[in-house]
């Protein structure tokens, strides 16, 4: 709807095109293309430490979660999802972000090692539900990730669930992966879960947090920006620390951003 109405006249501005719509953009003369790298990103949140559905050999066992890391070609997976749009990544940002480990780049897929790894890990042929939202973009992703893992041993099945009702089932932990969009990290389940509030997904990435790392991603958020300014973080909080409003309810809250203060579908904490 969104592009027919930019086409139309009836819009001057979208975002977030879709990487099968980027062809016929680029042909219309009517039209400018601008990509951009943003802050957000694709990844799959592994449950490791909410309820009762962590308790599978990929949320309990490491080995197993580095099997599916090993079983997927980012590239081939850039290429056949998103048509060749984005960049492939394996961490919170794009590898073009100042952020980003370099020395802890993405691994090429390894059919053999990924195999290997569930033997050792007791494993050889691990059951796994991926939640995926039900558009036709998630659920070609979804699938060509089901082949792919396959091919190492998993037995993938994908559950397709509408946005608002998959972000509700990984907040209660009703899930054991999910595939969605996000930008910030959350301790609060054990997990990465997506967050709303991307503009371009920019990687492909799996993550999963235990929470023994929390205070390790607390020490990070008080650390300043590349800019001077304070990293960004989306979390529940009693209150901004600059303008003091209510941003007890997440996602409904103040956005800080210099000079002053405006509402906004995020919380963003200085």
């Amino acid at each position: 709807m969104r592009l027919a109405n930019v086409r139309s006249g009836g819009l001057d501005l979208i975002e977030g095109v879709a990487p099968t719509d980027l062809e016929m953009l680029r042909q219309d003369p009517h039209l400018k293309l601008a990509a951009v790298n943003g802050l957000g990103y694709g990844g799959i949140a592994i449950n490791v430490a909410n309820g009762e559905r962590a308790k599978t050999p990929i949320g309990q066992d490491a080995r197993v979660r580095h099997a599916l890391e090993l079983s997927i070609d980012r590239e081939a997976l850039n290429q056949v999802a998103f048509d060749g749009a984005y960049q492939p990544g394996n961490q919170w940002v794009a590898p073009t972000n100042p952020y980003y480990v370099k020395e802890l780049p993405f691994p090429a897929r390894d059919v053999a090692k990924a195999k290997a790894l569930l033997v050792a890990a007791g494993a050889p042929n691990p059951v796994l539900t991926m939640m995926v939202f039900n558009g036709s973009v998630a659920m070609q992703l979804a699938q060509v990730i089901q082949a792919m893992a396959k091919e190492s041993g998993f037995d993938l099945h994908i559950q397709a669930t509408e946005a608002t009702s998959a972000y509700q089932h990984a907040a209660n932990g009703d899930f054991e992966a999910f595939y969605g969009d996000g930008t910030d990290a959350s301790t609060r389940t054990g997990t990465f879960p997506p967050s709303l509030g991307a503009t371009r997904r920019t990687t492909i990435c799996i993550i999963a947090a235990p929470r023994s790392i929390a205070s390790s991603i607390s020490r990070a958020r008080s650390k300043p920006g590349p800019t001077g300014w304070p990293i960004t973080v989306l979390q529940q909080s009693t209150s901004c620390r600059i303008c003091r409003s209510s941003t007890s309810t997440m996602p409904n809250g103040c956005t800080h951003r210099p000079p002053g203060c405006r509402g906004s579908s995020l919380t963003r904490m200085a």
